[in-house]
């Protein structure tokens, strides 16, 4: 046996081989299946390693090549699929429904019959003994082995793994742990799960591969490009939220690929479509009998207002015209999922393509905050590209909805007058009036919201699919943010209990950790900037539309983006004395909250002080801020640990990295010991605080000192100078006035 280190379990290489193993497990692969795999050659290795998977007593083993049977198996039935189940298999159904049938003869029932015996690589019937009874086991078997391929297909899609989750504990303490002065969580998670030089197991790519400068390369010029054979595993986005009437969220990389240097729709992908047609088709007879049995009308009002849509394919790859190789494969493979759309074989899919980066979803747009554009103007602009009018200016649009998705999603074929009241919608949820002048960063929000919650919940409403996707090219990054955003708007306006903080964080890291073995990306700061104009656009409204959770005010604050720290402290220093001076009236009668509150709002006085003075580190009083109303806001409940043990560091930190904080450090320490009833701690935060007063004083007598000191020196080698000091490169710079206790 080999001594070799293998890979830990927070490599992402190890990460992905559970994430397989959990996959292979929710294959449906039934013994009749499997028999038909083998027939058509599958081998006989990955046979006998499937089979071990499937025995209900089989345990996860570290040293076994889960990841390589995945994209063994993927490839085997990709590779096949017309024999496997397009070719000869898929015109099963129709025979068997006309051997079955009452109003053919014994010939024509032969022929069926002989037909299907020779896909099942049966022995043909004795033509003189062919009748219904007759034929039942044959026409049973034939049934069972095509039910069995479709449940196969579907599995390898709609894969119950529970990947996300599993993926996510491996980095949720990373996640849990970002700060506004630590929040670079794509890096973060990078280097958690980065290989550490053990024994890779597997000959498939691992996820820090995948996003390596070599497997980037790969994907961009390769003569190949199938990600969901390497680490695009599909699985479903389970939310606590969700409800059955809820279409169920599907998790896959873009199934648009290249084959031997040509752009494709994925097979499997294809008979995945298939599958679910002929899946909703037996719903719907099930229910028409059902419906005929308790003598009601078989054509129910669901029945009439059915649109045929099964999945909505929500694809985010760019559309219009890009220079460079990555965009222009994109480019080709955004057309050739549009054209599922018209594909009789694909009737019961609708794929539609909405803007996910440049244009309007420029990366840096959230820095700029400049109010420049009129709300007409941009209202106009939204309008024309959301319409695909050609009077939209903008260089890249990304929009398009095939003319027959359009006409089951409008009442009109533009559908101007729903997409003006959506849009009417989005403004206002962002708390943006009519009159109003807009930043881009403000802009870019609304889009946001438009394009990623108005409109795709307008669109799903209508045509209420089984499944919806939210897909880029490994729907991580682009799919990613619009799946998070979505879900959290969903969840919101259901009225329920919204997303949880852990879901949310969840949603945007566990499939980049997943597929690439890192975070998210800088679509985080994109995300962040719509959450921040809708956290600001709620606050405006005096009975708010929607109750804004507590815990996505804190993640806002804990993962502002540094170019838009100053102007959201200064926001929350704001919201903060607020809160407080209610705090302290609902508890004036009781002393001990009512001091601890008084030193909290000292504390918010002295980053007041501070920030107007201009001082560095900004990102930490910030945090200060947010963790002093969090903690004040949970006087009568269970303090989070988390919370006060990160309160406690900064008290240190501040001091540390900036001396000139020293004070508000004394009066954090004040609050915290009040906070925790230490005594101790409420009078070394006391000294702390006079000791900064007096280190003012100190420092201010020192520089004087130092002055002087210049000075006899200057003089003693004849360069007398009035201000030595002021020229001085190397002087300390000068504290500002002390604050006043």
């Amino acid at each position: 046996m080999s001594h070799e280190r293998i890979e830990t379990s927070l490599s992402s290489a190890a990460i992905h081989n559970r994430n397989c193993f959990l996959y292979l497990k929710q294959l449906k692969i039934a013994p009749a299946v499997m028999h038909h795999l083998i027939r058509l050659g599958m081998p006989t290795g990955l046979t006998t390693f499937l089979d071990n998977i499937h025995r209900e007593d089989y345990q996860y083993n570290t040293t076994s090549r889960y990841a390589d049977a995945y994209t063994d198996f993927l490839s085997f039935v990709e590779d096949n699929i017309n024999n496997v189940y397009l070719g000869p298999l898929g015109t099963l159904p129709h025979l068997i429904t006309l051997a079955t049938s009452d109003n053919i003869d014994d010939t024509e029932r032969l022929t069926c019959i002989d037909q299907i015996a020779t896909i099942l690589h049966e022995e043909k019937p004795i033509a003189f003994a062919i009748s219904i009874a007759t034929a039942r086991p044959i026409i049973t078997r034939a049934k069972e082995l095509h039910d069995n391929l479709d449940a196969l297909i579907i599995s390898i899609y709609e894969n119950n793994n529970g990947i996300l989750p599993e993926t996510y504990n491996a980095i949720k303490h990373v996640v849990q742990n970002a700060t506004p002065s630590a929040n670079d969580l794509e890096k973060g998670i990078a280097k958690l799960v980065k290989p550490r030089g053990g024994r890779q197991i597997n000959h498939a790519q691992s996820p820090s591969d995948v996003d390596s400068l070599m497997g980037k390369t790969r994907a961009v010029v390769g003569n190949t490009f199938k990600p969901q054979l390497t680490t695009g595993i599909p699985t479903i986005r389970n939310y606590s939220y969700k409800t059955t009437a809820e279409p169920q969220e599907l998790r896959f990389n873009t199934q648009g690929q290249i084959h031997d240097g040509e752009k494709r729709v994925s097979p499997l992908f294809k008979a995945f479509a298939l599958a679910q047609s002929r899946r909703a088709q037996a719903v719907k007879h099930t229910e028409k009998l059902a419906a005929v049995n308790n003598q009601s009308e078989i054509l129910t009002a669901d029945d009439t207002a059915d649109s045929g849509i099964t999945e909505v394919y929500f694809n985010v790859l760019n559309r219009d015209y890009r220079k460079s190789p990555a965009g222009k494969r994109e480019v080709g493979i955004t057309r050739v999922l549009e054209a599922l759309n018209a594909d009789p074989a694909t009737t019961n899919f609708a794929v539609i393509t909405l803007p996910a980066n440049d244009g309007l979803m420029q990366h840096n747009e959230y820095k700029n905050t400049a109010r420049t554009e009129r709300y007409v103007d941009v209202m106009k602009e939204f309008l024309a590209i959301a319409t695909e009018s050609p009077l939209a200016t903008q260089r890249f649009k990304d929009f398009y909805i095939s003319p027959n998705i359009r006409n089951k999603i409008f009442a009109t074929q533009d559908g101007q007058a729903e997409i003006t009241a959506l849009l009417h919608q989005s403004f206002t949820t962002m708390g943006i009036d009519e009159d109003a002048v807009l930043s881009p960063a403000e802009r870019q929000a609304v889009w946001f919201h438009f394009t990623k919650f108005a409109l795709p919940n307008f669109i799903i409403t209508k045509l209420n699919p089984h499944s919806i996707n939210f897909s880029c090219k490994d729907a991580i990054d682009r799919g990613g943010v619009f799946s998070a955003y979505y879900n959290l708007m969903k969840s919101i306006e259901l009225g329920g209990a919204p997303l949880s903080r852990e879901e949310f964080e969840q949603g945007l890291h566990a499939a980049p950790t997943m597929v690439k073995g890192r975070g998210m990306n800088y679509h985080s700061k994109i995300i962040w900037n719509a959450v921040d104009a809708y956290i600001s656009g709620q606050d405006k409204f005096s009975q708010p539309a929607q109750t804004v959770p507590d815990w996505l005010i804190a993640w806002r604050n804990d993962n502002c983006p540094q170019p838009r720290v100053a102007k959201l402290l200064q926001d929350n220093v704001l919201k903060a004395q607020i809160q407080l001076s209610e705090l302290q009236k609902k508890y004036s009668d009781n002393p001990h909250h009512s001091i601890m509150l008084t030193r909290a709002q000292e504390v918010i006085a002295y980053v007041q002080q501070q920030t107007a003075l201009k001082v560095s580190g900004k990102r930490l009083l910030l945090e200060t801020v947010t963790l002093t109303c969090r903690l004040s806001q949970s006087l009568d409940k269970e303090q989070n640990l988390q919370d006060i043990a990160r309160y406690d560091a900064l008290i240190n930190l501040l001091p540390i990295k900036y001396p000139i904080l020293q004070q508000i450090a004394g009066k954090m320490k004040e609050y915290f010991g009040i906070l925790i009833r230490s005594s101790s701690l409420q009078e070394a935060g006391s000294a702390t605080f006079f000791a900064a007063k007096s280190f003012k004083t100190r420092q201010a007598t020192e520089n004087a000192m130092a002055d002087l000191s210049a000075a006899f020196k200057a003089n003693t080698h004849g360069n007398q100078s009035e201000d030595l000091a002021a020229d001085n490169d190397d002087a300390p710079p000068r504290e500002p006035p002390s604050i006043p206790a």
